[in-house]
């Protein structure tokens, strides 16, 4: 693809503040992951005019983590707050993250605002159902609580599911695309994990999809 000089003049300054926060080291998490996730999200990826053909190998090159990691500590950087980050830690944050995604049924893909402070976690404390806040959940209590939740369908119009998510949901499942995620915020929709063969599905689904007033 043809590398315009707008495109290479972004890649050279974000290449620039990565440096920089490489240089501040750890107190310059934030800025740095939230830098590196700029450069895999913008469109098209500014990594291809530092010639790079994959998020893969620039994250190697540049930040030293593979594709997996870097993704994860992308996910904290965007979500969480350079005090939270401090207060509850990235694998913390990273996984109390992902039980959040499980439990809204699909990825957030901007930035929205999480109030991790609010947060209670199912865990179990001597044979007893509990709900504990961030501070006392370990890691793999959240982990845990995760995997509880991917292992159980979410029913459609479940309690604290938006009608319009619901009602989307339905319509997904009932055009033959119920692997589609679907989630409602704000009164806007983002969808994910739409298979390549279920597109015209999908798209049926939600020109027929009956919304709540």
């Amino acid at each position: 693809m043809r590398i315009d000089r707008d495109l290479k003049r972004r890649w050279e300054e974000a290449l620039a503040q990565i440096k920089a926060s490489k240089r501040e080291g750890a107190g310059a998490f934030d800025d740095l992951w939230e830098i590196v996730g700029l450069i895999v999200e913008h469109e098209p990826p500014l990594y291809l005019a530092g010639g790079f053909s994959s998020a893969k190998q620039f994250y190697k090159e540049h930040v030293g983590e593979t594709e997996r990691t870097a993704k994860r500590l992308i996910r904290v950087a965007k979500h969480a707050s350079p005090n939270e980050e401090a207060r509850y830690g990235v694998s913390k944050l990273d996984a109390a993250l992902g039980y959040i995604e499980a439990a809204s049924g699909g990825e957030a893909r901007r930035r929205v605002p999480v109030d991790f402070a609010r947060l209670r976690i199912p865990v179990r404390r001597d044979g007893q159902p509990d709900r504990v806040s961030l501070d006392e959940a370990s890691v793999e209590e959240i982990r845990a609580a995760t995997r509880a939740l991917r292992g159980k369908p979410r029913p459609a119009g479940g309690a604290g599911e938006p009608p319009a998510t619901a009602a989307l949901r339905r319509a997904l499942r009932d055009a033959g695309a119920p692997d589609v995620k679907v989630q409602v915020a704000r009164d806007k929709v983002s969808l994910s994990g739409i298979p390549l063969a279920a597109l015209a599905k999908t798209l049926r689904a939600l020109a027929a999809a009956k919304l709540p007033r």
